[in-house]
C-alpha cells in the first residue's frame, strides 16, 4: 500500500491524523517541516499529501510551489482551520485537489479523497 504524508506544524494534529489513518489501515508518515516531506517524496510511493498551511520551516504556499517544481507529482489536500476564498483559489492554481476546512466533520469530508488515492 502506498503511503499518505501528513504535513503540519502542530504535533497534536499530526498524532491525531496518524491515529485516524492507522485505524483505517492506511500507512502514513508525519512531518513538521516541508523540506523533510519534499525529501521523502523524492523516494516515491506516496499516494497523497494532507497538509496544513504552516510548517516549522515554510508556509503551505512555499511548499506547494516547491512541489510544483518537483518531477514527483503527488495529489495534495489542504486541511486548514481558516482559508479565504482568495487563498483557496491560489491553492488550486498551485495544484491542490481540495481545501477542507476543519470542522466537526473534517474526517468525513477528508476520507473520500484518501480512499480515492490510496485504494
Amino acid at each position: 500500500m502506498r503511503t499518505v504524508i501528513h504535513l503540519d506544524s502542530s504535533g497534536f494534529l499530526r498524532k491525531l491524523m496518524q491515529m485516524f489513518l492507522k485505524e483505517r489501515g492506511i500507512e502514513s508518515e508525519a512531518y513538521d517541516k516541508g523540506a523533510d516531506a519534499l525529501e521523502r517524496i523524492k523516494r516515491g510511493d506516496i499516494a497523497l499529501i494532507i497538509a496544513g498551511t504552516f510548517f516549522n520551516d515554510m508556509t503551505g504556499f512555499m511548499f506547494l510551489k516547491r512541489l510544483l517544481l518537483s518531477p514527483h507529482k503527488v495529489p495534495v489536500i489542504i486541511l486548514t482551520s481558516n482559508s479565504s476564498e482568495q487563498q483557496q483559489i491560489i491553492m488550486k492554481t498551485l495544484g491542490v485537489e481540495a481545501v477542507i476546512i476543519k470542522s466537526a466533520r473534517w474526517q468525513d469530508d477528508l476520507f473520500p479523497y484518501i480512499l480515492k488515492h490510496v485504494k
